[in-house]
């Protein structure tokens, strides 16, 4: 005698199945625990190029608005221009380690276009064999910070600004003039200055220079 079975696939359990067939198929629920990597998104800087930033009669880029700008490699100067002109208040200008190198009949590596900039941050890059300074940061300036520059072999100072600055871990190395000079009230940490043909470091009344080394200058402070 022959037994039959009968299924029965009511609509209750072809959804069970269905549903058991989506969760093996899945992946883990539970995945290990551990930093999640950020989705790339777009620069949030403004990069320094011929669109964004197109120079003037007297520089190869000019920053005409205030915001965060950044190099995308390195810049080689031509006679008659600044490198980069700064010509607003509230600017962050990011080397990205890169080199800004002069030619003979250049002028500053970096300058500024107006008297009475404030908020102004330079960082983190090389400026060197530039026909004036590496940095020329203008009297009447004010809220500078410059950071992490090494400005080297420039016709003028290395690191100028005649205003209130803080000037961080940088060096200034056989500058023509001084390495680095600062206006009243400045403030100087981790700095050197060496071979430079006057003063090695010079700070205006009421700064104050910590941790900071000259050598081998005309002149190591005044």
């Amino acid at each position: 005698m022959k037994r039959q079975f009968l299924m029965v696939t009511t609509p209750i359990c072809i959804a069970i199945l269905l549903a058991g067939a989506w969760v093996a198929g899945a992946g883990d629920l539970n995945p290990p625990a551990g930093p999640v990597s950020p989705t790339p998104g777009p620069e949030p800087r403004i990069a320094i190029n011929a669109t964004n930033t197109p120079g003037d009669a007297d520089s190869v880029f000019r920053i005409a608005a205030p915001g965060s700008y950044y190099l995308t490699g390195n810049l080689t100067g031509v006679a008659a221009k600044m490198g980069i002109e700064i010509a607003a208040s509230d600017v962050t200008l990011d080397l990205m380690g890169y080199t800004m190198t002069g030619v003979p009949g250049s002028l500053a590596g970096v300058s500024f276009g107006v008297l009475t900039q404030k908020n102004i941050t330079i960082r983190n890059g090389v400026v060197r064999a530039w026909g004036a300074s590496g940095l020329d940061i203008f009297l009447g300036t004010d809220l500078v910070r410059v950071e992490s520059i090494t400005a080297t072999n420039n016709v003028g100072r290395g690191i100028s600004t005649s205003g209130t600055a803080t000037v961080v871990n940088c060096i200034a190395e056989a500058n023509t003039t001084e390495g680095i000079l600062v206006g009243p009230g400045s403030t100087l940490t981790g700095c050197v200055a060496k071979g430079n043909t006057t003063f090695g470091i010079s700070a205006g009344a009421d700064s104050t220079v910590t941790d900071c080394a000259a050598s081998a200058n005309a002149t190591a402070f005044w």
